[in-house]
């Protein structure tokens, strides 16, 4: 009987101050004009391209952007991370006498999903955008979610200026 009335006890307790479902949150979101932009025509989102990333490479830092104009530079990349033990990195086949790799690179909570955007502002001028988004609400994740964000756009000039901006949208929330 006393088992019994510790764990109605335990339970009461659980109840009455563990979980709380009656946080407050409020929704942030660093650029909310994001679904409106629209890309350059020909973007081509490279899923295939797998790196050593930025947590096991001290080289490689959050936010870290990339532009790669030729085969040269893109051999370098999976040179370097097979160096550093990356036996799983490969990157696909890319044309770079009619395409252009970009892109950067940042991690977050595994509950983030990336979201990509590049426009043209000028003849000589992009922005590429990359929105982090999570729809979580008061859950901790021990894990981190990482991504170079590549992309592949038809060729642009090896001067044209390429401007990053990364965003996020999020919940901030009093989670107790």
């Amino acid at each position: 009987m006393r088992l019994v009335t510790y764990i109605l006890f335990f339970i009461f307790l659980v109840i009455s101050i563990g979980c709380k479902d009656d946080f407050q949150c409020m929704e942030i979101d660093q650029m909310p004009a994001f679904s409106e932009l629209e890309n350059i025509e020909g973007v081509r989102e490279e899923t295939g391209i797998k790196l050593i990333g930025g947590i096991e490479d001290p080289l490689i830092n959050n936010k870290q952007t990339f532009i790669v104009h030729d085969q040269d530079t893109y051999d370098r990349l999976i040179d370097f991370s097979h160096q550093q033990g990356c036996t799983e990195c490969n990157l696909p086949k890319i044309d770079f006498e009619e395409r252009t790799l970009i892109g950067l690179y940042s991690h977050e909570e595994c509950g983030f999903f990336f979201f990509k955007n590049i426009s043209r502002v000028s003849e000589k001028e992009y922005k590429f955008v990359v929105k982090a988004v999570s729809l979580e609400q008061c859950e901790q994740s021990n894990c981190l979610n990482e991504s170079f964000n590549w992309i592949s756009i038809p060729k642009i000039s090896s001067n044209a200026i390429v401007r990053f901006t990364y965003v996020k949208q999020y919940f901030d929330c009093d989670c107790k």
